[in-house]
């Protein structure tokens, strides 16, 4: 069985390649020319061509695939085919000039026209980077970046702009969502809230409620089970004050800001 069929294997082998000592490599490297200053950069470079070849052992690899394969990741989440990658690599070597042309428009313009864009479509499946996730609620909440708030939360998210934490730049995918991060996206819809407090309704029924609260968060994607489960919420929730009834409006627009859904796109 293949490495692509296995992402046990692809795990333990990017666990290899990370924590392997390529020093003796860097070292003769620098002696046959190559700037001490391009070391690390060249030397992620390298770990990432060897893992591409582990990931991709029916495409005959050329380094130019391993930038081809993170590019069309930032875009699509299943894998490409070898008949895709290869055709992505042609464009991104078509000779102008007679000389390679290494240009990345060609590149993009098949990977945004290519049909796995609208794979997920129906249900989203891409994790969100902490920009998009935080840029998004503040839309969604209508509400402007007039502090340092959106700072602090990006820090605690892990991704400030313009400072990666290497020159690889971020991970991405699964590793935005962990127990703090998780958390600190939930925290980020209650600071929000408190800035733009919803208002109460005496006698709103709790279909009303589920109602208004997503439609002033501007209906963002949910799956039928997260509105199931909202809607059993808002049927539950005390309702019998002001405060109660301004709690579930909160609660639910906070689910669907920040909920399981709100994490992927």
């Amino acid at each position: 069985m293949g490495l692509d069929n296995n992402p046990l294997d692809l795990a333990r082998v990017k666990s290899i390649i990370d924590n392997f000592d390529f020093g003796y490599v860097v070292v003769r490297a620098i002696k046959t020319g190559m700037p001490p200053e391009v070391a690390p950069q060249a030397l992620t470079e390298f770990k990432a061509f060897l893992f591409a070849h582990a990931a991709h052992p029916n495409i005959v690899l050329v380094p130019q695939s391993c930038w081809c394969d993170e590019l069309w990741h930032e875009f699509i989440v299943a894998e490409p085919d070898a008949k895709t990658m290869n055709d992505l690599v042609r464009s991104y070597l078509a000779p102008r000039g007679g000389k390679p042309g290494l240009l990345l428009r060609p590149v993009l313009r098949k990977i945004l026209s290519h049909k796995l864009m609208f794979e997920s479509i129906k249900e989203p499946n891409m994790v969100k980077p902490p920009v998009v996730f935080v840029a998004g609620m503040y839309r969604a909440m209508g509400v402007g970046i007039k502090d340092q708030t959106a700072f602090d939360y990006l820090d605690a998210m892990g991704q400030l702009p313009y400072n990666p934490p290497n020159v690889s730049g971020w991970e991405g995918g699964l590793s935005w969502l962990t127990t703090n991060t998780v958390l600190s996206r939930f925290a980020l819809a209650g600071e929000l809230m408190d800035r733009k407090a919803p208002a109460d309704k005496p006698g709103e029924s709790s279909s009303r409620a589920v109602a208004r609260a997503l439609r002033e968060v501007g209906r963002p994607w949910l799956a039928k089970g997260s509105v199931a489960a909202i809607k059993d919420y808002a049927a539950r929730a005390p309702s019998g004050r002001n405060d109660l009834r301004i709690e579930r409006q909160r609660m639910i627009r906070a689910l669907a800001l920040a909920g399981p859904d709100a994490q992927v796109m």
